[in-house]
């Protein structure tokens, strides 16, 4: 969390101390991923409850040394199967206009724009997107079922 507060710090201007938490993951229905690259995490990424089969994708970061490899794209991938697995028919996530690679991810993944809630609805730095999940979610039920 540190080096993505770090990151974001230095795209924004971003300072003082990073407000999202980790206990903010406890719960039965919030996953945590993290990327394992030659024995270190250099990933992360993390779904919580949204609202009734809505999900949030919260802090995906790939650490610099790593990027361009995907690693993002895995690890979204994994938080997707994790949502499908869990009941989610839906995830949405925040980010922000200068990050141009997550936009790239996420928009490639098949989110899109949505409209921006909650704190981030007047942020102009922020972008929102949806994602809705139902249609992998029944392949992967038929699939299972053959």
């Amino acid at each position: 969390m540190e080096a993505l507060w770090t990151d974001l710090g230095a795209r924004y201007g971003v300072t003082g101390p990073c407000r999202f938490t980790p206990d903010r993951l406890i719960g039965a229905d919030s996953r945590l991923v993290i990327a394992w690259i030659e024995g270190r995490p250099l990933g992360s990424g993390a779904i919580i409850p949204f609202a009734p089969d809505v999900a949030e994708v919260k802090r995906i970061y790939v650490a610099p040394e790593v990027r361009g490899r995907g690693v993002g794209r895995h690890i979204l991938e994994e938080l997707e199967s994790l949502a499908c697995a869990m009941g989610f028919w839906t995830l949405r996530l925040e980010t922000g206009i200068g990050q141009p690679e997550a936009i790239r991810l996420y928009e490639r993944a098949g989110f899109a724009r949505f409209p921006c809630w909650g704190k981030f609805a007047a942020d102009p730095l922020c972008l929102c997107y949806e994602k809705r999940l139902a249609k992998r979610y029944q392949e992967d039920t038929d699939e299972l079922r053959k």
